[in-house]
């Protein structure tokens, strides 16, 4: 028995809606974007650095980077002393490693105390256990948007301390390597192409240092209502 033309239809018509279901699937699966509209995007309720990988760059940079320039500093604020005869202008060489030295330890310093407030979602559940987790959320959530606001403040600090130091590490250098008086023909002559390159590495830096932007995006879109949590 042969179904009506009305069965047919309607049977044709489910048939092309399941398909063009499955076609919005699969293209769904490839780009998970495409298709979504403002309404269906749900922002992250977590504060997070931005890029993500801030947080790594800045524990290189301060707690790898910034130690081994401080030493180079402090080693090359021996040699002038020892030597400051072979250098055209020691003291200000030596004032400028000095200050590169300090401004870099006080990176160092700025940026442990940063590195405490700057922690991830899994963190807080493995601290605290699955349990407590689910049950404090809101509250961990409320706190960890506090501290990620502090660490901001002052991983900006420990950025510019680290820039200032690295400006002071170049002007030192730069005012190293100019020849003493006492140089002549081709010694005195690399030894001034020496300094400016330096000199203009030292500018670029100081450049940056200064034009940089000191603030990062903070992807916190939700506030719940603060409750206490007491410390376990």
């Amino acid at each position: 028995m042969e179904p009506s033309r009305g069965g047919k239809s309607r049977f044709t018509q489910l048939l092309a809606k399941v398909a063009r279901l499955i076609v919005m699937d699969q293209r769904q699966r490839k780009d998970p974007a495409e298709g979504r509209t403002r309404k269906d995007f749900s922002p992250p309720r977590w504060a997070k650095p931005a890029p993500l990988g801030y947080g790594q760059a800045a524990d290189a940079a301060h707690f790898i980077s910034a130690p081994l320039l401080a030493s180079t500093s402090v080693v090359l604020i021996g040699v002038i002393t020892s030597t400051s005869a072979s250098f055209r202008w020691p003291g200000p060489a030596l004032l400028a490693m000095s200050l590169a030295a300090a401004s870099l330890v006080g990176s160092i310093q700025y940026g442990f105390h940063a590195r405490t407030l700057l922690y991830s979602v899994n963190d807080l559940e493995e601290w605290w256990g699955h349990e407590d987790f689910a049950k404090w959320t809101e509250t961990l959530r409320d706190r960890q948007r506090a501290h990620f606001h502090e660490w901001q403040v002052k991983i900006n600090r420990a950025v510019t301390t680290y820039n200032v130091g690295i400006t002071l590490l170049g002007a030192g250098v730069a005012l190293s390597v100019a020849p003493p008086v006492s140089a002549h023909g081709l010694n005195a002559i690399t030894r001034w192409v020496a300094a400016s390159a330096v000199a203009a590495g030292t500018l670029g830096e100081l450049g940056w240092t200064v034009a940089a932007p000191r603030k990062f995006s903070l992807a916190v879109f939700r506030h719940s209502s603060g409750r206490a949590l007491k410390e376990r």
